[in-house]
């Protein structure tokens, strides 16, 4: 996923993007990056971007892609306000709590939700393989997550973006 600030981004009033980015599968260099790539993006001075990463290890990576090499000294420098160790990113409670923090702590005139991760077509999206057996999100529960937000915030998001 490549991320830049939309022009007129400065104009949106306050915008606060909430990026949901699920590393616990094969892709988490590329969520890695993906966080990385944010901390080089210039933001506009009333757009906040908050994000929940979660980050397989090496160990469970290497074995779905033998060929890959260990990113694990790729270091993010942004602010962290949290740690969650390890979390299922595929559980609609886990997305909830991190949509409602994020309306409840950083409100705003809009905002954007990014679900970064794996899909699995009309089945669902955001896989984990870092819990004892694997687990997806389904849609129905990941629309209801959306739903709950619309009812917190007072209107419907205005962006939603899926990199599945």
């Amino acid at each position: 996923m490549h991320f830049t600030c939309p022009k007129g981004a400065e104009t949106l009033g306050e915008c606060t993007v909430l990026i949901y980015a699920n590393g616990n599968n094969e892709l988490e260099p590329e969520i890695a990056r993906l966080l990385l790539t944010l901390e080089s993006t210039e933001m506009p001075p009333k757009v906040t971007v908050l994000v929940q990463l979660g980050r397989a290890p090496y160990s469970l990576v290497s074995r779905i892609r033998p060929n890959i090499s260990d990113w694990s000294s790729d270091v993010c420098s942004s602010d962290l306000l949290d740690t969650l160790n390890s979390t299922n990113m595929a559980d609609p409670d886990t997305l909830s709590d991190f949509l409602q923090w994020g309306a409840r702590n950083y409100p705003a005139d809009k905002y954007i939700v990014v679900a970064s991760g794996h899909g699995v077509g009309f089945i669902g999206l955001l896989s984990d393989y870092t819990t004892p057996y694997p687990q997806i999100l389904p849609i129905p529960e990941f629309c209801s997550v959306l739903r709950d937000l619309k009812n917190t915030i007072g209107k419907p998001i205005d962006s939603l973006i899926l990199d599945v």
